[in-house]
């Protein structure tokens, strides 16, 4: 095993633990050239973004009832929401929530994952191709949310950027919805690859949209799969052209047929003992002061006995 291999599986070893990330590319694409330090990951010189409502933050949920960003996504259907396959990686398993909204922490709305549906050639190593995967949500998003449809990527053209990641590659404030431009470089066969102008995706914008506007709608052409470490130079995409007859269209009708899922319970309010609640200002309860009422009850007829 020479020393490039071993410094590869190495670092495949690495990222894999690490939320939303892939490790080395392996330039299956003609001209785009593989990276020993590239792994997937807010928007790099970007600004705060309050539109967007189909581009939303992906949460994992903690056994405790906390939860973490895990990646962004894109809604392209009532129920469907896209966003890169790695990013299940780790946490097939875990409970997913998509959050609508500028704020993962504050979200406006929110909604359970239901089935994962991963495309059925992705496997998971470094840059893998058809790194997609479409999450079905427990029931339909308001129609004031509209889903995004595709467009084609065109080389030396603007796209838009928006993702809920890092501004920079030491940057720890994750979870705000930014925005920014890139511009398409090249252009392959399932991917295609955007420069800084002046933004780029970072960590946990895996599954971000690059959006292009054809007349006065924005159109999905492709979704965040990885980039470099230092989130400079260039950010690599997977096609939605390519994949949404094949693979979207057919994810997307599936989610749709999936029965809806009884409500969540809503959590009983505490009653009784130290956590009961007072009505009025200052005044008990009409149990509490049952409970008074018996109390002192008691205490008298023990002072009697005694006496």
């Amino acid at each position: 095993m020479n020393s490039r291999k071993l410094a590869q599986q190495s670092l495949v070893a690495f990222l894999l633990a690490a939320a939303c990330s892939s490790p080395t590319g392996n330039g299956s694409d003609p001209g785009l050239d593989p990276w020993i330090d590239e792994r997937t990951f807010q928007v790099t010189y970007g600004s705060q973004d309050d539109g967007h409502a189909g581009v939303v933050s992906i949460l994992a949920e903690t056994a405790e009832g906390g939860s973490w960003l895990l990646c962004t996504g894109v809604l392209v259907g009532p129920r469907a929401v896209l966003t890169a396959a790695h990013c299940l990686n780790d946490d097939f398993a875990t409970p997913l929530r998509v959050a609508f909204g500028a704020s993962a922490q504050q979200p406006t709305m929110t909604r359970r994952v239901i089935a994962r549906l991963v495309h059925p050639d992705y496997e998971v190593e470094p840059l893998s191709d058809h790194d997609l995967a479409v999450l079905a949500i427990e029931r339909d998003v308001p129609t004031s949310i509209a889903p995004f449809t595709y467009g084609l990527p065109v080389a030396d053209t603007l796209v838009r950027l928006v993702g809920f990641g890092a501004n920079e590659s030491s940057d720890s404030s994750i979870g705000r919805k930014r925005t920014g431009t890139a511009r398409i470089d090249e252009v392959g066969t399932t991917r295609f690859r955007v420069a800084a102008a002046p933004s780029l995706t970072c960590f946990h914008d895996s599954g971000a949209p690059a959006l292009s506007e054809q007349g006065e709608v924005e159109t999905l052409v492709g979704i965040t799969t990885s980039g470099r470490n230092d989130c400079a130079g260039f950010s690599r995409f997977m096609r939605a052209d390519v994949y949404w007859d094949s693979f979207i269209l057919p994810s997307i009708s599936l989610a749709n047929s999936l029965p809806v899922p009884p409500a969540e319970p809503i959590a009983p309010r505490p009653m009784g003992g130290c956590q009961m609640r007072r009505s009025g200002v200052g005044a008990p309860s009409r149990t509490s002061a049952a409970l008074l009422g018996v109390t002192l009850l008691q205490l008298r007829r023990i002072r009697r006995s005694r006496r």
